[in-house]
């Protein structure tokens, strides 16, 4: 084809293209105006100096309104402000509770940070304010709802021929003879320097303060049909300080030194698990109240940070 054919051809597809126009959105023109006014009549009511034409406690408004269709080309959102009279002599309330909300939201994720950064210290305060609460109940000796509830779920609804030798072999597991085997093949894979030595001990002092703290509390064993032989005070829970020592021990070396998240998980799943069938079992076999099982639980949560943080790593048993 030749060139001046070709160039009147593209000449002519040219001109058939229709203009394209951009037409300036009408809302833009609007929203500066209003957004300079929203921001004198905010930092008057923030400075204190509303006066003249707006009457009693003024009500502020701020709504972002999304342009739609031909108006989506306005980058900027609409902000429409409007002033209403919220009553007499009161503060602004609707921008009270904007303010509240705001200042909620900002708290409550400095509470989750704090949390997250400190949560050995958050766990362990939680611990010792639980034990508190249950020493003032048991030195004044008051029955607890806890206690009764648990009874009642555990001891009276639950109680079948068939899942009684499964509690008493859940409670077995915390035994001293089950427990030294537990170790004595966990220490073959825990990664610290002693593990022998730093799972023995941890053992051996936790039964030496379930039985300090026994003595000096010298709580009686729960009134109830027991299906279990058994003698000693009762608070806190032998069984339940041992199961969160041990278990809770190797939870956390696996939660320091395991790699591998769905290993990781699992094994903290199932030390867990173990843990509260063990205090469950002692409910449930007529031995221990449940105030008996939270406290030793709390007992030993205290005891393993103390170890695994002052203690062993003291010691050199741990880096």
């Amino acid at each position: 084809m030749p060139a001046k054919a070709r160039n009147s051809q593209d000449g002519r597809r040219e001109r058939a293209k229709p203009a394209t126009q951009v037409r300036p959105c009408p809302h833009l023109a609007r929203a500066r105006p209003m957004l300079q006014g929203a921001r004198e009549t905010v930092a008057a009511m923030i400075t204190g100096r509303c006066q003249g034409d707006v009457r009693g406690s003024i009500c502020v408004k701020l709504s972002l309104a999304k342009p739609r269709g031909r108006e989506a080309a306005a980058a900027l959102p609409l902000i429409v402000l409007s002033v209403c009279d919220a009553g007499h002599g009161g503060r602004a309330k609707e921008l009270t509770r904007l303010g509240i909300a705001s200042g909620a939201g900002k708290a409550a994720r400095s509470l989750s940070r704090y949390v997250k950064e400190n949560r050995t210290l958050v766990v362990t305060s939680v611990c010792a304010i639980v034990l508190v609460m249950l020493l003032e109940n048991v030195l004044d000796k008051e029955s607890m709802k806890l206690d009764a509830a648990a009874w009642w779920l555990f001891g009276e609804q639950l109680r079948q021929p068939w899942l009684t030798p499964v509690m008493e072999s859940f409670s077995a597991l915390a035994t001293p003879v089950t427990l030294l085997v537990v170790l004595g093949v966990a220490a073959a894979f825990m990664p610290v320097k002693r593990p022998g030595w730093c799972s023995v001990l941890n053992l051996g002092l936790v039964v030496l303060l379930n039985q300090a703290m026994k003595f000096a509390i010298q709580r009686p064993r729960p009134d109830v049909l027991r299906l279990a032989d058994v003698s000693g005070f009762s608070f806190p829970s032998g069984h339940s300080m041992a199961a969160m020592a041990v278990f809770g021990l190797l939870a956390w070396c696996v939660w320091r030194y395991e790699r591998n998240p769905r290993r990781r998980i699992a094994l903290m799943c199932l030390f867990a698990l173990v843990i509260v069938m063990v205090g469950i079992s002692r409910i449930y076999l007529g031995v221990h109240y449940a105030s008996d099982v939270l406290g030793g639980f709390c007992v030993s949560t205290i005891w393993l940070v103390l170890y695994t943080k002052v203690i062993a790593p003291a010691l050199g048993l741990i880096e």
